[in-house]
């Protein structure tokens, strides 16, 4: 069988009001002075309404007004997120309820940190290519922001994460043209940085909090920056290398997840990708998990800087991915 490339057709994104990560540190007690040096300024915040469901929901309907794609032509529906309504409930079904898709699209949640989407987009290709191709949805949105303790100096890592949502629409064999063709992801993993950042309470060993302490508390375990650094850079380093010699040609502009201003600089050395079309979006809305892949994308665009070959990255602390892409013509 002819594996043909997955085509993103469009995306939309729905992120709510902007605040400044400096103050929020003020205002939860704790100390801005160290992080101001290497953290994104700006995280949006998520309002009382703005549930992962609600989100997504919104996002997806963008997306779909964009392409012209009706929510009935869905064949699958696939939901990145790492939050989430409920425990044990599945977001991707949730919208596809509210967006009225057809009784045939099938619907699942996948977690894998900020790498899922790079997965749902490899899942999304080989799905479509094997059932005659058509439409899918990935879908992601993420609320934690105003839960995660700034006044814990062992969290200052995250403390840049911030809330939002998107979602892409993409095809195999549809009349639409594509803004970008997906054409496949490089993997590496390494086991020994497997939970190294997780939710304290919520799953079957400690499923709630003791009286007193926070639900939302995180644990993000003891490391040092350079034995960080090395885990980074060597994830990264494996799969650029295996990018390049699986994609012939250099790329002309890389997307990333913002995980901090630190990673997005060190990939653009590690890419030596043109420092003005490496997508910087932390600046201005934080880390948005997996939503930085498509907040990038729209970022290039409207620069008019998404043409030709390009890479995208991401990970989490134990797995990276390296996506080609390319665009031939401006979106």
């Amino acid at each position: 069988m002819t594996i043909s490339n997955l085509c993103i057709l469009g995306w939309g994104t729905y992120l709510p009001a902007v605040q400044s990560v400096p103050e929020l540190i003020k205002t939860a007690g704790g100390d801005p002075t160290n992080y101001i040096k290497s953290g994104w300024s700006n995280v949006c915040v998520a309002q009382d309404a703005d549930h992962p469901t609600a989100m997504c929901t919104k996002s997806l309907q963008a997306a779909l007004g964009q392409t012209g794609v009706a929510s009935t032509d869905l064949k699958l529906v696939i939901c990145t997120s790492q939050t989430h309504d409920y425990i044990e409930l599945a977001t991707s079904l949730e919208v596809m309820k509210e967006v009225n898709a057809s009784p045939n699209c099938v619907g699942f949640d996948i977690f894998n940190g900020c790498l899922a989407t790079l997965i749902a987009l490899e899942l999304a290709k080989n799905w479509l290519n094997s059932n005659g191709g058509g439409h899918a949805a990935i879908i992601s949105a993420e609320r934690s922001a105003a839960s995660i303790d700034r006044n814990d100096s062992s969290l200052e890592s995250i403390w840049g994460q911030s809330d939002g949502s998107s979602a892409l629409i993409v095809g195999v064999g549809v009349p639409q043209k594509a803004r970008v063709e997906y054409h496949g992801t490089c993997f590496y993993s390494t086991n020994e940085m497997s939970g190294h950042m997780r939710r304290a309470f919520g799953g079957t060993q400690a499923p709630s909090a003791p009286a007193g302490q926070n639900p939302f508390k995180r644990i993000v375990r003891k490391i040092s920056g350079p034995e960080m650094q090395k885990y980074f850079v060597g994830g990264y380093s494996k799969v650029i290398d295996a990018y390049i010699k699986k994609y012939p040609g250099k790329p002309q502009w890389l997307v990333a997840n913002q995980v901090s201003p630190v990673v997005v600089e060190m990939l653009g050395l590690l890419t030596r990708i043109e420092k003005t079309k490496v997508a910087k979006t932390g600046i201005q809305f934080g880390h948005v998990g997996c939503s930085d892949i498509v907040l990038g994308l729209e970022n290039l665009t409207s620069q008019g800087l998404l043409i030709g070959q390009g890479m995208v990255v991401a990970s989490n602390p134990s797995c990276w991915g390296a996506a080609m892409m390319s665009a031939s013509n401006p979106p």
